[in-house]
């Protein structure tokens, strides 16, 4: 949900685990995938949305990975995350603040297979962390361009297996 993303990870920046209603309504057309019109209306079904939540037993992702930030200790030495473009900023901070170390993980997903979609970019993620770490360098950020080519792969590894016979 549009409503529960930011572009930023700095969690510090950020005073709510969602946009308040007057930034919501503020939104860029680059920015929105709802018109400017309609958004006071999606944004009254947000209200509700979260109204029902603890009515029925439930809870939203998003804001739990908020409302946990404050208890989260550093336990890891380090974290792989795979899927990363399916994560929310505030659940990518939450996984980061973990970390024993702050620079001791990888992220790796594929933006061409987002589930829930919230505006993740390979881009904003490189600008967030680069932002993150202004006062300092920041270690190399690698993402790899094109496609895997996995039936070549498994070409070459059935070819393999059949040359070695029982």
């Amino acid at each position: 949900m549009q409503i529960l993303t930011y572009n930023q990870l700095d969690t510090v920046k950020i005073k709510a685990p969602f946009m308040k209603r007057e930034d919501y309504l503020a939104l860029g057309v680059r920015r929105s995938i709802v018109e400017a019109a309609e958004r006071p209306q999606v944004y009254d079904l947000f209200e509700k949305y979260l109204a029902a939540l603890p009515k029925e037993g439930c809870y939203e992702p998003n804001i739990l990975s908020w409302d946990y930030r404050e208890r989260c200790q550093p336990a890891y030495d380090f974290v792989a995350v795979d899927e990363i473009q399916d994560l929310t900023n505030a659940q990518m901070a939450l996984i980061l603040k973990s970390l024993r170390h702050e620079d001791q993980f990888i992220l790796c997903g594929d933006s061409n297979q987002i589930v829930h979609p919230n505006f993740f970019s390979w881009s904003g993620l490189k600008s967030m962390f680069y932002n993150r770490h202004a006062d300092r360098p920041v270690e190399v950020f690698r993402v790899l361009q094109g496609e895997l080519d996995d039936a070549r792969a498994k070409d070459k590894t059935d070819k393999s297996l059949s040359s070695h016979r029982l």
